[in-house]
């Protein structure tokens, strides 16, 4: 049979033009592809989104096999216009297209059990670091351990990478990486943004009306900036 004849994964009715838009979760969406999963008793579920196909994968067997037995043929990233080009994370690693420089990025990663090497020069700095953040936390917060958790992370980072001491409260590297981390997630979400399904909306000025993405996604990469170059910066000024 012809590619095209073959049954998509069954999902949501779809509306003409707009298909399954005014389905899309605007929060929680794990919660809704799970439900979509048990009512239409299937581990994949289709959606279209003014005419772009999307995939949701709701079980590890599934991923299994699509991403490790067939990842020649979806080892790529979609391209989504609002991330990649106006938020510039298209240089990011994750969000490379399959090709020569996602290999040659990938091959760093694995060069040498580098992940190996940083566990056992870094293990005791982790430690350091975990015990005081451990003594500061304090036992009748619990809904501090998530922001402890956090700043730990980031802190750990900076040190390990950039050899940077955090501030202990309200560090602007790890501040803003923690906005632009939430801003990605945000601009990522299928059908939040006309311009993923309409790309040239990209080059309209941003005071035509309708153009209001365009001032987050200007304030959401000056942060994505901060985030990657701020760090370096410091150092290099240091080293200079």
């Amino acid at each position: 049979r012809r590619r095209q004849s073959l049954p998509l994964p069954p999902g949501p009715r779809k509306s003409p033009i707009i298909g399954n838009l005014l389905n899309m979760p605007r929060g929680f969406e794990w919660f809704t592809y799970m439900r979509w999963g048990r009512e239409y008793k299937s581990d994949i579920i289709h959606l279209d989104v003014l005419g772009s196909s999307i995939l949701i994968v709701n079980s590890s067997e599934a991923a299994f096999e699509l991403m490790d037995r067939r990842s020649s043929i979806y080892s790529s990233r979609p391209s989504m216009t609002m991330t990649h080009e106006l938020c510039v994370w298209k240089e990011d690693f994750i969000f490379m297209p399959y090709g020569n420089l996602w290999r040659e990025c990938r091959k760093l990663f694995h060069q040498g059990d580098l992940f190996l090497r940083l566990g056992n020069n870094y293990s005791r700095a982790s430690k350091s670091l975990i015990h005081r953040i451990l003594h500061i936390m304090s036992p009748t917060h619990s809904g501090l351990v998530a922001f402890y958790s956090t700043t730990m992370a980031g802190t750990l980072i900076l040190s390990i990478t950039y050899g940077i001491t955090a501030r202990p409260s309200s560090d602007p590297f790890i501040q803003a990486a923690e906005v632009a981390l939430k801003s990605v997630t945000e601009a990522a979400r299928p059908g939040a943004f006309l311009v993923d399904q309409f790309p040239w909306l990209q080059y309209i000025p941003a005071w035509f009306p309708g153009a209001s993405f365009k001032k987050k996604a200007r304030e959401w990469r000056m942060y994505k900036d901060r985030m990657t170059n701020g760090p370096f910066d410091v150092v290099m000024k240091e080293i200079v």
